[in-house]
């Protein structure tokens, strides 16, 4: 395991750890009132890191923007979620050299209630990511990959006073269909997490301003990595805000 898995386990876990923390207090609540449903917008601003030995050895990083729409309903015994996300930046660099950057995943989750506070089930992602690197003037070279994961995912809620709440969640791959569009790249392969991973998690502060519409503030990292052909890891930190409309 290099260094990159090491802190991309690291983060996994600590996710993990402050789930199961908080799945275990016994508020004077149930699980039912605690699900945020309904239509939410999101932004937020960060930090990406790209490594696609393909194009490069060198790690390229830049800011970026993320926005993000997703769509929640709770049913009687689980609820289940549809989830977009949207990165582009022009300016990634590595000294001089500059490349494009364009990624965005499509989520589908089905969670079910474990005990009074967390949420576990199964979910599915098709992961996008196409870069384009200026190589010397007007010439460019261009990589793209994309997965079709399968993941496990873990939520839990903790609520902080009538109108607040602490969310935590996180997800990782177990399998992926995955190809990269490049010369060294191939026809698409069933891979497991061992080589094509998929994982990312978030924290939230969630408010309640009204009776149909909350929002909340939080932290967010993902990492994707692929050594099937060419080394391919990219990870990302952001800053996320949104709004919740309870349709």
């Amino acid at each position: 395991m290099n260094f990159a898995d090491a802190k991309t386990l690291q983060k996994v876990l600590l996710s993990v750890t402050i789930l199961a923390s908080v799945s275990t207090a016994q508020p004077p609540t149930t699980s039912d009132s605690l699900l945020t449903r309904g239509l939410s917008v999101q932004a937020g601003w960060g930090y990406l890191a790209v490594r696609d030995e393909y194009l490069s050895r060198e790690k390229y990083s830049a800011t970026l923007p993320l926005i993000g729409v997703s769509w929640t309903d709770v049913r009687a015994t689980w609820r289940y979620r549809f989830d977009l996300l949207y990165q582009s930046t022009k300016s990634l660099k590595n000294y001089n050299v500059s490349a494009e950057v364009d990624q965005a995943s499509l989520r589908l989750d089905v969670l079910f209630p474990f005990g009074e506070f967390f949420c576990i089930g199964p979910g599915t992602e098709i992961f996008v990511h196409s870069r384009t690197q200026h190589i010397a003037g007007e010439f460019k070279v261009s990589s793209m990959a994309w997965l079709l994961s399968t993941n496990v995912i873990a939520e839990a809620t903790y609520p902080l006073g009538s109108s607040v709440k602490a969310e935590g969640g996180a997800f990782v791959s177990l399998f992926s269909q995955t190809a990269k569009s490049t010369e060294s790249g191939g026809p698409a392969r069933f891979l497991t997490l061992f080589s094509a991973l998929r994982a990312a998690g978030e924290i939230r502060l969630w408010f309640q301003f009204s009776e149909s519409l909350s929002g909340y503030a939080g932290y967010r990292f993902e990492v994707t990595r692929i050594t099937a052909w060419d080394y391919f890891l990219t990870g990302s930190d952001h800053a996320i805000f949104a709004l919740i409309y309870d349709l």
